[in-house]
Parts: C-alpha cells; sequence; structure tokens
C-alpha cells in the first residue's frame, strides 16, 4: 500500500492508487492507463521520487507479463530518477 503525501495532486494519487487497485486485480491495460497518467503528473511538480516509484511499478508488471524490452526501458527511467 502506498502513502500519499499532503502536497501531491489528488488526481497523481487518485491514478497512482487505482493503478495499484487494477495491479492487484491482474488488469494489465488499465494498470497502464493510471500509471502513464501519474508519469505525465510529476514532471510539474519536479517530484522524482513518485516517477521512480511509478516506473518501478511498471518495470515489475512488464517483468510479469514477459514483456522484458519493456521493463528494461522503466528501469532505465527508475534508475534516472533514483539520482535526485
Amino acid at each position: 500500500m502506498r502513502i500519499l503525501r499532503s502536497d501531491q495532486s489528488p488526481v497523481y494519487g487518485s491514478h497512482l492508487v487505482f493503478g495499484d487497485i487494477y495491479q492487484s486485480k491482474d488488469k494489465t491495460e488499465m494498470t497502464i492507463h493510471h500509471f502513464e497518467v501519474v508519469l505525465g503528473i510529476p514532471f510539474y511538480f519536479n517530484w522524482h521520487g513518485a516517477l521512480f516509484s511509478v516506473h518501478r511499478s511498471l518495470a515489475r508488471l512488464f517483468r510479469n507479463e514477459g514483456r522484458f524490452d519493456d521493463t528494461c526501458s522503466h528501469r532505465t527511467h527508475q534508475v534516472a530518477h533514483s539520482q535526485y
């Protein structure tokens, strides 16, 4: 379970929670949709920790789906955001 910070946008938090819910229900396409929406929001607020978390979640999802090219792509982004 994620803990949402008070400085995070309600839209961001909602999509993050929905992504987690859909991921727990193995609804891959809906999970991807909500996490991709989340990825577009933090750039404005400069939330590198949030981007790290979402890329990690997507990498795990794609790894479990056997989509290794997508896994590597999100791991690369995850590492980039871990340096902030």
